[in-house]
């Protein structure tokens, strides 16, 4: 009994050819022989066109994939309460950790508390190019300061998808400081590069992607115990999907929450005995969802 051929079997070209002559000179077989192999040869040949099509750059056959594309949640807005903020961040948090106790999950779930609201009022909307600026500006008198001379350790931590949008945020952030405005992404730049930079600049402002801002924590190089406040970029790229929704950044997003920032942030018991704000110079990490055109 004739072998199967499998989806991904590659015939030779000289095969084929061998083939075609083949038939070619069969003179002596009945009509409905030749027929036979001609469609043989004809389903040989569009597996081998079909083959070829899927060839990658370096010539070899690629095989095409079985899994489906996750769908991305639609995000449409980023709400602007400390609620719901709280719940669109755990419910995205959740898809990195699926294998854990719900118990587990409980305890790195982020807490209203822990997310910023800013002091005075922003003039802009949420999703207007200024709203960044205005952002940070009404935390700014608070965070930075002439005599912060904590090298690598900035105060403001900002978190996007990618190396294009971290560029676009940094060229943002330029004005807002007198110091240098941290990179911290893989595109076009050495890790050994910005382990320099951190270790001889003091910067009130560092912005990165998650892979990239994990790994210099992991390495010591990027402090975080001057940190008090972590903005992460939920502006929509191209297919409509934000940042903490993507599963190019998903893992390494959360396990920086889970593994540093979860411990830094205040929490809902932080509050002082008379139930009134803590004093400023002791307040821990918060953190804020923002949109920025």
């Amino acid at each position: 009994m004739a072998d199967t051929l499998e989806d991904d079997f590659l015939i030779e070209d000289a095969y084929i050819l061998q083939q075609n002559i083949a038939v070619e000179n069969d003179t002596s077989g009945s009509s409905s022989e030749k027929q036979k192999s001609a469609n043989i040869n004809n389903k040989r040949k569009a597996v081998s066109k079909d083959t070829a099509t899927n060839l990658n750059g370096d010539g070899v056959a690629s095989k095409k994939s079985k899994t489906k594309k996750q769908k991305y949640e639609q995000i449409s807005t980023i709400p602007q309460t400390p609620d719901g903020q709280k719940e669109l961040w755990n419910k995205c948090m959740k898809k990195a950790f699926k294998d854990i106790s719900q118990l587990e999950f409980d305890g790195i779930a982020i807490n209203e508390k822990s997310i910023y609201v800013p002091d005075k009022e922003i003039k802009v909307q949420n999703g207007d190019p200024e709203y960044l600026k205005e952002l940070i500006t009404t935390s700014a008198s608070n965070l930075f300061s002439k005599n912060f001379k904590h090298k690598g350790a900035p105060r403001v931590l900002i978190i996007c998808s990618s190396a294009i949008r971290a560029v676009d945020l940094v060229r943002r952030c330029r004005p807002l400081s007198k110091r240098m405005v941290g990179k911290l992404f893989s595109k076009h730049m050495k890790i050994k590069d910005q382990q320099q930079n951190l270790a001889k600049f003091a910067m009130d402002i560092v912005v990165g992607t998650p892979n990239r801002i994990l790994k210099l924590v992991e390495l010591g190089d990027l402090k975080l115990g001057q940190l008090k406040l972590v903005l992460v970029d939920c502006t929509k790229d191209s297919k409509m999907r934000v940042c903490i929704d993507m599963d190019e950044v998903r893992d390494d997003l959360y396990k920086l929450w889970k593994d540093y920032l979860n411990a830094l942030a205040i929490r809902g018991d932080d509050n002082d005995d008379s139930g009134g704000r803590q004093d400023e110079q002791e307040r821990k990490l918060r953190i804020g969802l923002f949109e920025s055109q």
